[in-house]
């Protein structure tokens, strides 16, 4: 792809994506309120920093918007009359309406990725406008996978996905640390805890897309009568450790 790609809004999200595209070698221009947030990204040769989100705006042949959604009305305002270009928005609550209305123009799609983004692991959705053109589109699709996967997803779905995908890697994280803790609870060392569960949950993770078998019966798989995980398990459904994990999505969902 020739184009360049601009991102105004480098922040965690922003910039999750931001490193990978750069790692691939994709030309862009990054703009952020805090231009020493993007000091990092001096060292690709084909990536461009500003504090001028006029310049990102007026430069980039697509133009991702990372900003936070109260920041979104004030952007719009000083950037709109620049961004007769694609639009792809990863604000969360803005609908495709929103993103037109606040353009003046309808060329937009919009996105939910998750911060795995920044290790070309990204599970992505995403909700195209109707007049989005084909070759827009299909450099869209591209960027998407050169971040991880991606889905087209309803918008009317864009709460749930987000409960699902945006907010796990903080329930994941909380997770593993509670693992790591009763690891190091019997006697192992923390790093180590955190490389041998940062394995298992990747290998948890392929056993699961590439055997297509019910997560109930993989859990089954490991339960011996009488063993060690049985035991586990147990302790798991005394907490209702999967009740908890249904509320957390759906309570994140109402927000999202």
């Amino acid at each position: 792809m020739k184009r360049k790609i601009a991102i105004i809004g480098v922040g965690n999200m922003g910039g999750s994506i931001a490193k990978a595209l750069a790692e691939k070698g994709y030309s862009l221009i990054l703009a952020n309120r805090s231009i020493e947030k993007l000091e990092k990204f001096k060292k690709y040769d084909q990536v461009e920093i500003t504090d001028d989100n006029i310049k990102a705006a007026k430069e980039g042949d697509l133009v991702f918007i990372g900003v936070k959604p109260q920041q979104m009305e004030g952007l719009m305002e000083k950037i709109r009359d620049h961004l007769k270009k694609p639009v792809i928005s990863m604000v969360n609550g803005e609908s495709l309406g929103d993103l037109r209305s606040l353009l003046g123009h309808k060329e937009v799609a919009r996105i939910m990725p998750n911060t795995p983004a920044a290790v070309g692991e990204s599970m992505t959705a995403v909700a195209f406008g109707d007049d989005i053109k084909e070759e827009d589109r299909k450099d869209i699709e591209e960027l998407l996978s050169a971040f991880g996967h991606y889905k087209e997803v309803d918008e009317e779905n864009f709460p749930a996905f987000c409960a699902l995908c945006g907010c796990m890697p903080a329930f994941l994280d909380i997770f593993i640390e509670g693992a790591s803790d009763g690891g190091v609870l019997c006697g192992l060392k923390r790093q180590e805890t955190y490389e041998f569960l940062a394995q298992t949950l990747k290998g948890v993770a392929v056993l699961l897309e590439e055997s297509k078998k019910h997560p109930g019966v993989l859990k089954d798989e490991v339960c011996s009568p009488g063993g060690s995980t049985i035991r586990g398990v147990e302790k798991l459904e005394e907490g209702a450790l999967r009740s908890i994990i249904a509320k957390a999505v759906i309570e994140a969902a109402k927000f999202s």
